[in-house]
């Protein structure tokens, strides 16, 4: 009998103090709702981080998770919404939070928790456009996961301490034209920049001439599948539309690019065009407005 007693005194105890922290813990989730409704994050984050591993409860685990998305912090959001998942299914779940757990699963790359949420047998939401989107995704990631390569790209020859970006080259081609910014120039000038891999390496850069590159700001470009017309960005030249506009050039020999000429009215705007990408068979032309 005194043993029985000894092992109740011992159970709500610890219960106790379990609703103890947790009711501590809660109460922290309100102060931490305040700051953010005032828009100060900081100091919501700070003391979430304070008060996000005192307490095990499903629904405290569902206000950090939720608390967290709203903060954008979506891998932190996933573990917690994780933790609860494993404790009691998405039973104390309402359909903002699951929908909150399915885009933080894919987004992090969880593609079979995903599924493991869809197939809960307390899953009950209907799914609306952009999560039923999210899943034709979900099931093309895991049925071609297997199918993917391992990639290590390695540093080549032509970087430097200012940056190097934008490349873009022909097929079986050995040549790379890419946007170099002189971060030391006052304006920190963008221009092309184009190397030759001879015998295995590349070569020191050179400037790609002043037929494309001007005293203006040029930024993206794509070369055509044959490397015979590049297409690029360009802002504030005195034929711009407005902002940056789509230009293209011609390669008339090894070396030497014709004159560079604004795409026109019926692509270029008042606003910006800019990040050109021709199709391989170069009838189609992508960009960004």
């Amino acid at each position: 009998m005194k043993f029985i007693s000894v092992l109740l005194i011992v159970f709500f105890t610890q219960n106790c103090f379990s609703q103890d922290k947790c009711g501590s813990a809660n109460k922290k989730l309100r102060k931490i709702e305040k700051h953010i409704a005032k828009g100060d994050n900081n100091k919501a984050v700070n003391l979430l981080l304070k008060i996000e591993d005192k307490c095990d409860e499903e629904l405290f685990l569902i206000s950090v998770a939720d608390i967290y998305y709203s903060l954008n912090k979506i891998k932190k959001s996933y573990l917690f919404y994780l933790q609860s998942f494993q404790k009691g299914s998405i039973l104390y779940m309402n359909n903002i939070s699951v929908s909150n757990f399915l885009k933080s699963s894919y987004s992090t790359g969880h593609y079979n928790t995903f599924n493991d949420i869809i197939n809960d047998s307390n899953f009950k939401m209907v799914l609306n456009k952009e999560l039923k989107r999210i899943k034709e995704k979900n099931s093309f990631a895991i049925n071609n996961k297997n199918d993917s390569i391992i990639f290590n790209p390695n540093s080549i020859d032509i970087n430097s301490s200012n940056d190097e970006y934008f490349p873009s080259m022909p097929i079986n081609s050995d040549i790379l034209i890419f946007t170099y910014r002189n971060n030391d120039s006052l304006f920190q000038d963008e221009n092309f920049y184009i190397s030759r891999k001879i015998n295995g390496s590349w070569q020191f850069p050179l400037k790609l001439g002043d037929n494309i590159n001007s005293t203006y700001r040029e930024g993206s470009l794509s070369v055509s599948l044959d490397g015979k017309d590049i297409y690029f960005a360009s802002c504030h030249r005195p034929d711009s539309y407005g902002g940056c506009d789509l230009y293209y050039s011609t390669l008339i020999n090894d070396t030497l690019w014709s004159q560079s000429n604004n795409i026109g009215s019926s692509i270029n705007t008042k606003y910006w065009e800019t990040q050109p990408s021709i199709s391989a068979d170069g009838n189609t032309l992508f960009f960004c407005k």
